[in-house]
This record gives structure tokens, C-alpha cells and sequence, in this order.
């Protein structure tokens, strides 16, 4: 983990993306009266978060249904991503945390589970993402697109390389 934090360390740094910023309940709810002031409502973005926590309720159904794996990665995904939403909000430091740790965990058990070669990926989705540069879209002032250096990661022979070697077989359910 800390050499996949290092290398989006590496990401930010070259695309001046935020290290290190100011992170607590005192400031997320300054955070927040701002967006309620400037938007009128943070109410689109808790019902956008229900709506999450909707679907990953959905998908667990599924899986008690179906007994398929992928329904649970999904609801699993899902659910920590709504929870860390939840966290960031509240501008708790602790839930956040444990919502991130959950979230990774969740990440990497489903690239166990569905026999995906995450670390391997990684590094080329890395190595993709350090093609990119931000890109200022004169129309609307923000940044967007991945620059003119842009090359996308090449996973297909990462992938087929790993289930000819036979990946993560364990065991088989």
C-alpha cells in the first residue's frame, strides 16, 4: 500500500493536485455552510448518497438471491464508498480513515475474488496516469482532459499474463 501512495503522491505532485490539506469537523462544516450558501442546498447530495446506499442494498439482494460473487464486490464497493462520502462530510477523521482502509480492503478482495491482477495493473494505470497533464478548457475554466501525451494503460497483456500463470487459484466456489 505505501508504494501504491507513493506513486499517487508522485501523480499529484506532477499535476499540483492538493497533499495534505486541512481535513476536520470544523472545516468540513465551514465546507459545507459554504456549499449551502453558494448552492442553496447540500440536499441533492445526500439524496445523490442515499441513492448509493440504495443500489449497494440492491445488489446485496442480488447476491443473496443469486449467489454470485460480483453482486457482493459491487454492494461491498458501494457501501464503503457511501460510508466514506458519509465520513468526508461529517469531517470525521477516524470514520474517514476506517472508511478508506475498508474501501482498499473491499479493492483488493475483489480483485481476489473476481481473479484480477490489481498490483500489476496498478503500476501500469500508474505509469498511464503519469502521461497525463491537466488541461484548461478555456470555455469554462476548468481543467479538463489528459493532455496531448496521453497514453492509455495497456492492460490486456497484464491480464492474460496472469490467468495463464493461474492467478490467485486458491480455491473455487
Amino acid at each position: 500500500m505505501r508504494d501504491a501512495i507513493e506513486k499517487v503522491r508522485e501523480f499529484h505532485v506532477a499535476n499540483n493536485q492538493l497533499i495534505g490539506g486541512e481535513f476536520d469537523e470544523a472545516s468540513s462544516k465551514a465546507l459545507n455552510l459554504k456549499a449551502e450558501d453558494e448552492l442553496g442546498s447540500l440536499d441533492d447530495l445526500r439524496e445523490g448518497l442515499e441513492a448509493v446506499k440504495d443500489l449497494a442494498e440492491m445488489l446485496e439482494r442480488y447476491h443473496d438471491h443469486m449467489k454470485d460473487p460480483r453482486f457482493l464486490r459491487m454492494h461491498l464497493i458501494l457501501e464503503e464508498a457511501a460510508e466514506v462520502c458519509e465520513a468526508i462530510l461529517a469531517g470525521n477523521v477516524i470514520d474517514t480513515t476506517d472508511g478508506l482502509c475498508d474501501l482498499a480492503y473491499v479493492t483488493a478482495g475483489t480483485a481476489l475474488s473476481l481473479n484480477l491482477p490489481l498490483a500489476d495493473s496498478f503500476d501500469e494505470v500508474h505509469a498511464s496516469n503519469m502521461t497525463k497533464r491537466r488541461v484548461r478548457n478555456e470555455d469554462d475554466k476548468r481543467f479538463r482532459g489528459k493532455g496531448p501525451n496521453y497514453r492509455p494503460p495497456d492492460l490486456a497483456p497484464i491480464v492474460k499474463k496472469f490467468r495463464e500463470s493461474g492467478g490467485y487459484r486458491v480455491n473455487s466456489q
